[in-house]
């Protein structure tokens, strides 16, 4: 409620108050935020500060206080799978005034909520099939084609291209 003389008031419904023109009262209707169990509320303050709030939770978007509430997915890992995070260390600095950060392993089956603003996930970026090539040059490989987060801990299977090779009979593969 934004009374007449630039009071703003938050009213949890239901609630009875009275509407009249007369009072000068201008309403409107505050939206709420909510994180289920594997979701998180990232807040920004207009004062400055963040706030990380895993779920379950709710959050009224205050005009005032809030620059924004947004609703993020938490980054689930599945057994055998890692994610590479990087946190900013409280009084560190490194040359020429530059921030320290400390590297963490956080491995699988868990359900990862960023700690603070200044954490960020490595991005792997490794060499991988063209995307853009036709199915006759897909053996092509690209630097940086393959881009991702999680990063599996568990044998698989890998392939090796090598090309023109010919056989002892001279054939080309």
């Amino acid at each position: 409620v934004r009374e007449s003389n630039g009071e703003i008031r938050i009213i949890d419904g239901p609630a009875q108050v009275c509407s009249s023109s007369c009072c000068g009262r201008e309403f409107e209707e505050l939206s709420i935020a909510v994180a289920q169990e594997n979701e998180y509320l990232k807040i920004k303050f207009r004062d400055g500060r963040s706030e990380l709030r895993p779920g379950p939770t709710s959050e009224v978007v205050h005009p005032v206080e809030h620059v924004s509430v947004n609703c993020e997915p938490a980054i689930q890992l599945g057994d055998q799978e890692l994610i590479v995070v990087y946190r900013k260390e409280e009084g560190g600095e490194g040359e020429g005034g530059a921030a320290q950060a400390k590297r963490t392993i956080v491995r699988g089956p868990s359900l990862y909520i960023p700690k603070t603003q200044s954490e960020w996930i490595h991005e792997f970026c490794w060499t991988g099939p063209d995307p853009s090539a036709d199915s006759m040059e897909r053996a092509r490989k690209r630097v940086g084609a393959l881009r991702f987060t999680k990063l599996r801990s568990i044998p698989a299977k890998m392939y090796y291209d090598v090309e023109n090779v010919r056989t002892k009979d001279n054939a080309l593969i």
